[in-house]
């Protein structure tokens, strides 16, 4: 690491996570998330439970899921006449994509050129983003599963939690339906940076009964978050952090701090609190020297962190290419 720069190192990770993109990942019948394990039945979701069913529903109304069609008319949606099964099986759950995946049902009777059902997804896919949906309380659940996010303030050990998105069409579905159910508000929030938009909740109160709500309603890949959070009485606040860290899975795996990465953001917090604590004494001289001290090892860290993300992205994908994942040359970089 010793002459590596933050800069370089960015780079590396922007094109390791390019590279991981366009990897077509080996056939997997299982899957992680939440801390639970899900199985999924080959070769399609003839035998698939419910619950199992309506967790794919939920990921693929995601805004982020699509249905594609390839140039190869062998690869119309996919392969063979599980597609076909399945779409129809997410289709008669959905809402958000229901027109989409019914054209994937109906792919491989269809007449119509590779070219004529792009233009037909292409349409689907403008119709429906400006429907007015059937928003619910299961619907909010699973874009929860899918994007919601549940923290601990490190300091005041106070609940917040919020949904992300880079649209905030849906966002305000969410924000619109639960003020006229619940008659409370949540806080929209824009991301100068990145664009991305949240809707979070810090009330206490609001934040636990919006968690009770989720897990009455089939919240599942981050049930047990929600109901750690909700321990909070009876467990510490970085006991709580710690254990929702452990949940999260991939989501943050590359943006989480190792043991050493952890120990040196205390210690640049305990000295942020020493240099607040002499510059309201008026010992400014000493403050200054710690400030100091504090930006050096700020510099450290964020190399330090980069460089664990580097290493953990360098291993999942030789992980990955050892279990059989090809690149994809149809993908753009």
């Amino acid at each position: 690491m010793h002459g590596t720069s933050l800069r370089y190192l960015q780079r590396r990770i922007d094109a390791l996570k390019g590279l991981q993109t366009r990897l077509l990942w080996p056939p997997m019948w299982q899957f992680r998330a939440g801390g639970e394990t899900f199985k999924v039945s080959p070769p399609a979701l003839n035998c698939c439970r419910t619950g199992l069913l309506s967790l794919l529903v939920r990921a693929f109304t995601h805004p982020k899921a699509c249905c594609a069609i390839w140039p190869d008319s062998s690869m119309k949606l996919g392969k063979g006449e599980h597609v076909g099964k399945a779409a129809m099986q997410l289709a008669e759950r959905s809402f958000l994509k229901r027109q989409q995946l019914l054209l994937a049902a109906e792919q491989l009777s269809s007449t119509c050129t590779p070219e004529g059902q792009k233009h037909a997804l292409a349409a689907a896919r403008v119709q429906e983003g400006y429907s007015a949906p059937r928003c619910s309380w299961p619907f909010i659940a699973g874009f929860f599963d899918a994007e919601g996010c549940i923290q601990v303030h490190p300091s005041t050990g106070a609940l917040r939690v919020s949904f992300s998105q880079n649209t905030v069409t849906v966002l305000r579905w969410i924000a619109d339906f639960r003020q006229h159910d619940m008659g409370s508000t949540l806080s929209l929030w824009r991301h100068g940076a990145t664009g991305a938009s949240q809707l979070w909740v810090e009330c206490q109160h609001d934040v636990h009964v919006l968690l009770r709500r989720l897990l009455d309603n089939g919240l599942l890949t981050k049930r047990s978050s929600a109901l750690l959070a909700l321990s909070r009485g009876d467990t510490s606040c970085l006991d709580i952090r710690h254990g929702l860290s452990r949940l999260s899975g991939n989501q943050s795996k590359y943006l989480r701090s190792t043991p050493a990465g952890i120990k040196r953001a205390q210690r640049i917090s305990a000295l942020r609190q020493s240099a607040s604590r002499y510059l309201s004494r008026g010992q400014l001289e000493k403050s200054r020297e710690l400030c100091l001290e504090i930006e050096a090892l700020k510099r450290e860290h964020e190399l330090s962190n980069a460089f664990d993300a580097y290493r953990t992205l360098q291993s999942d994908i030789r992980e990955l290419l050892t279990q059989g994942a090809v690149l994809d040359d149809a993908k753009i970089l």
